[in-house]
């Protein structure tokens, strides 16, 4: 009894880590285009080269797949795609999926 016990316990607590946590992924890509979703939002879509999700709580490479990686806009209508976000994905760079539910660079 006691070790169904203990075995309900870790379950809860590695479910309300798995709630809690931050989903990353380490990943290489290449853009494929940078495009506009909002009046001050854009999204990279990349091919993705290689994808290492975190252990603790990972980033599926589905979801970079399907909701691509989220940018700001300049000027008022340009996509914020930088020379440095270019080196980062090609050189490997962390993703995360921060609180508003986006990919972002971390």
């Amino acid at each position: 009894m006691k070790s169904l016990t203990l075995i309900a316990l870790i379950a809860m607590s590695a479910s309300f880590a798995q709630a809690e946590c931050e989903q990353a992924a380490q990943v290489t890509a290449k853009v494929i285009r940078a495009e506009p979703i909002s009046m001050t939002e854009c999204r990279l879509r990349v091919s993705v080269i290689r994808w290492q999700p975190s252990m603790m709580c990972g980033l599926d490479r589905g979801e970079i797949d399907n909701e691509g990686i989220e940018i700001g806009m300049v000027n008022g209508h340009d996509c914020e795609y930088t020379a440095e976000m270019k080196t980062r994905l090609e050189n490997g760079t962390i993703l995360i999926r921060n609180k508003a539910g986006v990919i972002v660079f971390d």
